[in-house]
């Protein structure tokens, strides 16, 4: 079994003492890098799995003064436009000192998966560690090839594939392209498991109603429409002019290819 590896971009060393034996103890292996040279240089010679940057690595000016508004000061950010460049799909959790929700805003519009602040939950830190790590190695395991279009990876976990979507059944994910990604409902990842092993192909509202809800609930196709839009709100850059889930005029609904 492959042990994780994750990079911890931080020079507080007193954050570094909590969290790196914690993160051990999780059976992880970490590899620490104190600047932005020593991190890029990381990212180059390890199989970096995760991401944990501080976002005010270097910073010599208090954010709760005066907000740092250029990203250019924040070498943080450059690392991380860097990686979302580089190795589109390794998740990047930002822990740091910045409270103010400017930083949040930067960090998010530039790839940041989460935002965490100082001093982190180590519970809570744990929790998104997991979760990231499970994701990114997957969304990583399909881009190398390790994977089918619709199949099982090497865990057992169902994949699924429609145009830039990538569906994980067993633990109801879905991401966009390299955007975070978001959890489905039981029914939603059921929805979209059946649109995705056959994209391009039109089902009709009472199809999908008798398939996923039975029929024995009746014909309450307005649920179908209800969780077209649940679903759309989670994947669409614009719930007006959808470009993954296409509804087609009085014929039903269909995944793009």
């Amino acid at each position: 079994m492959t042990v994780p590896a994750i990079l911890v971009v931080d020079d507080d060393a007193a954050h570094l003492d909590r969290v790196v034996p914690h993160l051990r103890r999780l059976k992880i292996a970490v590899i620490q890098a104190r600047t932005k040279d020593e991190a890029l240089r990381a990212l180059e010679r390890h199989g970096i799995e995760l991401v944990l940057l501080e976002l005010g690595l270097g910073s010599e000016t208090d954010p709760d003064v005066e907000p740092i508004r250029d990203s250019a000061n924040l070498p943080a950010l450059e690392i991380l436009e860097i990686i979302r460049s580089r190795q589109r799909y390794t998740p990047v959790i930002v822990v740091t000192y910045f409270g103010r929700p400017i930083y949040e805003l930067m960090a998010i519009r530039t790839g940041a998966d989460a935002y965490l602040r100082k001093p982190v939950d180590l519970n809570l830190l744990s929790a998104y560690v997991r979760s990231k790590l499970g994701f990114g190695a997957l969304v990583r395991s399909h881009s190398e090839g390790a994977v089918s279009r619709n199949g099982v990876d090497e865990d057992g976990r169902s994949i699924l594939m429609a145009g830039e979507l990538l569906i994980d059944t067993k633990q109801r994910l879905i991401r966009v392209g390299c955007d975070p990604y978001q959890t489905l409902s039981a029914r939603e990842v059921k929805l979209l498991a059946l649109l995705a092993q056959n994209p391009g192909k039109v089902f009709g509202r009472r199809e999908l109603f008798e398939s996923i809800w039975g029929a024995a609930a009746g014909e309450n196709y307005d649920a179908v429409d209800a969780a077209i839009k649940r679903i759309r709100k989670k994947i669409e850059p614009s719930l007006r002019h959808p470009r993954h889930l296409i509804a087609v005029r009085g014929l039903g609904y269909c995944l793009a290819e």
